[in-house]
């Protein structure tokens, strides 16, 4: 019984609050919603979702290496 009176509090402030200040209410919408997109991209670069192997470690390749053919390959002709 409560719980019930408790979420009809809520759901009449909610109410109260786009009728007086929508603009506010609306601001309110909007932060949350970048807090939310914010809060998952801070939990994907905290678990390494996205690895980035390249930032890791650095490998130094000679120009007579034949390992080393494909990079300067690209470097001499990149397609961006």
């Amino acid at each position: 019984m409560a719980a019930a009176q408790s979420s009809s509090k809520i759901s009449q402030l909610i109410r109260r609050g786009w009728i007086e200040i929508p603009d506010i209410m609306v601001g309110l919408g909007i932060g949350a919603f970048g807090l939310c997109f914010g809060g998952f991209g801070l939990y994907r670069h905290l678990n390494r979702e996205v690895k980035r192997p390249f930032k890791d470690h650095y490998i130094v390749k000679r120009d007579d290496d034949p390992d080393a053919e494909k990079y300067l390959r690209f470097h001499q002709n990149p397609k961006y």
